[in-house]
């Protein structure tokens, strides 16, 4: 990843924030009743964390994958935010962290193929 390309930057943000607060909000902000909060806190990141490792060896590829495993996130943040007034700000914080994943990645992916179309009309 080009350390220069502030939306593929942002996205890489947004993952690794990702994998924070779903963390914080499982095991610290909201943590469950009927389990050990730490558990239930390693399992909600357990799906996070081949991406995060395939982001540390390749951004690009890491980046992509984190993209597909946050939907899972995004469709749990909008049910919660939907479904529990209590968890109802935390829901809409974890939907709207994939969504800038997802937007950033997706503005650096369009960024690139415009490069490529000029380099190769040049």
């Amino acid at each position: 990843m080009r350390l220069n390309d502030p939306p593929r930057a942002l996205a890489a943000a947004a993952l690794w924030s990702l994998a924070l607060f779903v963390a914080l909000w499982h095991g610290w902000l909201a943590p469950p009743r009927a389990a050990p909060a730490g558990l239930i806190a390693l399992l909600a990141v357990l799906p996070l964390a081949p991406v995060l490792v395939l982001w540390l060896l390749r951004p690009r590829l890491g980046l992509i994958f984190g993209a597909l495993v946050g939907l899972g996130y995004f469709a749990h943040g909008l049910t919660e935010a939907i479904v529990d007034p209590d968890v109802r700000l935390l829901g809409a914080i974890q939907a709207s962290l994939v969504l800038v994943l997802i937007a950033a990645l997706g503005t650096a992916t369009r960024r690139e193929q415009r490069a490529r179309r000029e380099a190769k009309a040049a």
